[in-house]
Parts: C-alpha cells; sequence; structure tokens
C-alpha cells in the first residue's frame, strides 16, 4: 500500500456543477470519495467526467508512475439513483 496518493482532479466548476444537478452534490462526493480512497496501492490517481447524453460519469485512472501502460481504470456511471462502479 502506497503511503500517500497524488489525486489529479480534472473536474471544472461548470462541469462539477451539471453533474450535481443530476445526481446530487451528497452522491457525487460519496463517488469521488470513493474513487480517490480505491485500491490505496497506486500512488497517482487522476480523476474526470461529465455529462454525456443527460448521463454524468466519472473516470478514474490509477497509475504506479508515468508509464500509461501500467494503469487500471474505473468508470462511476449515474444510474438514476446512484454511482455504479466498473472496471
Amino acid at each position: 500500500m502506497t503511503e500517500q496518493r497524488l489525486i489529479d482532479m480534472q473536474l471544472d466548476a461548470v462541469t462539477k456543477t451539471k453533474i450535481a444537478e443530476i445526481t446530487g452534490q451528497d452522491k457525487l462526493n460519496a463517488a469521488i470519495g470513493y474513487l480517490a480512497g480505491w485500491n490505496m496501492s497506486l500512488p497517482h490517481a487522476t480523476i474526470s467526467g461529465g455529462v454525456f447524453d443527460g448521463n454524468p460519469e466519472l473516470l478514474a485512472t490509477y497509475r504506479s508512475g508515468k508509464n500509461v501502460s501500467d494503469c487500471y481504470v474505473i468508470g462511476a456511471v449515474w444510474h438514476g439513483d446512484h454511482f455504479g462502479f466498473h472496471s
């Protein structure tokens, strides 16, 4: 397990607000928290997202370093009343 994680949050205020208007702020915050803390064996995480055809999604990419081939990705997909997490 890594002792610390660098999280690169790539959500601008407009996008974050659009997502929260659909999901509610608490569920968005919970999803971001889950993605930020998932699998602490990888020290770098990038979280991005958007609203696509009316559907909010978040995407988290975890890496051990700068090598992009050494990564793992999880998507948080909105299911109408909750986020589901899929890798």
